[in-house]
């Protein structure tokens, strides 16, 4: 019986040999946030942030006008957001959709999420379950980063919960002579 001819060890190659036979290497850099202008704030695509004070609607406002692309998912038991009030802001209300749920406001949540199709959704934190309440933003912020949707919480005061990357305050008395409102960053994990 014969054997076939023994294969020789491959060469032993440096790392540029290396890089060279796979080519280049590509980083993956990880998903850009927003870029806010007038500012040097990048919001995180994937997070929860917080939004306090009196001027947390005109903000947000802002930031839609500002990336004409977005979907907005609007999601409250009881809506508080006047439609045509969006419109007047110069924002397209076709890139809404208000979800008024009554009790089923964490499941419709959740399933705007898992959705995939918008890029920033909107709810008050106050509705939140204070109990299990870290599992329940745990599970949001799960489906936030999955699907690369920046989760906007509006509040009126500031909240323990552990999840938020963002805590950010905007007073109706903080325009700058732009008319613009001006962001204070109160917390910032990462982004």
């Amino acid at each position: 019986m014969q054997y076939p001819p023994e294969t020789p060890l491959p060469k032993r190659l440096t790392i540029a040999e290396l890089r060279e036979k796979v080519g280049a290497s590509v980083r993956i850099d990880p998903q850009p946030g927003w870029e806010m202008p007038k500012t040097n704030l990048t919001l995180p695509r994937g997070s929860l942030v917080e939004i306090l004070g009196s001027g947390s609607r005109e903000w947000l406002f802002e930031v839609f006008r500002a990336h004409a692309e977005s979907r907005i998912a609007w999601v409250e038991p009881k809506l508080t957001l006047f439609p045509p009030a969006v419109s007047q802001r110069g924002i397209s209300l076709s890139r809404f959709l208000f979800l008024e749920t009554e009790r089923e406001w964490s499941w419709a949540l959740l399933g705007a999420l898992r959705s995939k199709l918008f890029h920033f959704a909107v709810t008050p934190v106050g509705i939140v379950p204070t109990r299990n309440s870290d599992v329940f933003l745990r599970k949001l912020q799960i489906q936030a980063e999955r699907t690369g949707t920046t989760l906007f919480f509006l509040s009126d005061v500031e909240t323990p919960f552990f999840g938020i990357t963002h805590r950010i305050r905007v007073d109706s008395g903080t325009a700058d002579g732009s008319g613009s409102l001006r962001p204070e960053i109160l917390k910032r994990k990462r982004g």
